[in-house]
């Protein structure tokens, strides 16, 4: 699925050129902020752990799933 051209205009070019090959690159831009705003709200998530290590494996697999 290639990235929106609504979206890759908001985007630095080294992120939009990483973003080009990816398979899921919206899943992989989504799971940035998702990943910063729970390790600040840490303490406050049920379960942050295993928020933390969810969201942390699906960016990690998503940088890696390529077309």
């Amino acid at each position: 699925m290639p990235l929106s051209p609504a979206i890759a205009k908001h985007l630095p070019q080294k992120l939009r050129t990483y973003c080009e090959g990816l398979r899921f690159p919206h899943v992989f831009l989504a799971s940035i902020p998702l990943f910063i705003v729970t390790l600040v709200l840490f303490e406050h998530i049920p379960y942050g752990k295993d928020v933390v290590t969810g969201l942390g494996l699906a960016l990690f697999i998503s940088s890696r799933l390529r077309t």
